[in-house]
């Protein structure tokens, strides 16, 4: 058995300088939020219109002053890249009162919505539908003359089925 001797690998970065670069990659600083009183409501009740169904809970944080209670927008998906606009409610400790506060960062995520038919595309549909243009390839083709954003096949056949059994009820099979 013969024996060869390889020479010594030499990087041309240092070990220095790998340890400087992995450093600043994972050395991200949050972004703080600059909270903006925006109202006082005398009841807890008088809050949910302020809610809706744009703000999802959170967390909460209990504080002398009261009870905080955090939301985030809900136009973002939970577990991913969170939009920047956020809202907080401190329920006072001494009293009823509720203030909220909002951040003065504006909403920065997309209208996008990722998953289903849009609703006016689906008024479009029912509207084709009811017109006699019955078949989803025919469909396809008119939404695509109108320049309007088409589902997929798959899509418009599940909501065809769904709108069928809305408009005339579901299958009876009697024997």
């Amino acid at each position: 058995m013969e024996v060869i001797q390889v020479a010594q690998y030499e990087s041309e970065t240092s070990d220095e300088e790998i340890i400087k670069e992995n450093h600043d990659i994972n050395e991200q600083r949050k972004k703080s939020k600059f909270w903006v009183k925006e109202s006082t409501f005398d009841k807890p009740s008088e809050t949910e219109a302020l809610i809706e169904n744009q703000w999802s809970k959170h967390y909460t944080n209990y504080t002398e002053n009261g009870r905080k209670v955090y939301y985030r927008c809900n136009k973002v998906k939970r577990r991913g890249p969170q939009c920047s606009a956020s809202m907080c409610l401190l329920y006072h400790a001494d009293s009823d009162k509720v203030t909220c506060y909002k951040t003065e960062a504006e909403h920065d995520h997309y209208d996008h919505k990722g998953r289903g038919i849009d609703g006016n595309v689906k008024k479009i549909i029912e509207e084709l539908y009811n017109d006699g243009v019955i078949k989803p390839k025919q469909i396809i083709r008119a939404l695509e003359a109108r320049k309007i954003k088409t589902p997929t096949y798959t899509q418009l056949n599940n909501y065809l089925i769904h709108y069928k059994k809305k408009k005339y009820g579901s299958y009876k099979i009697s024997l």
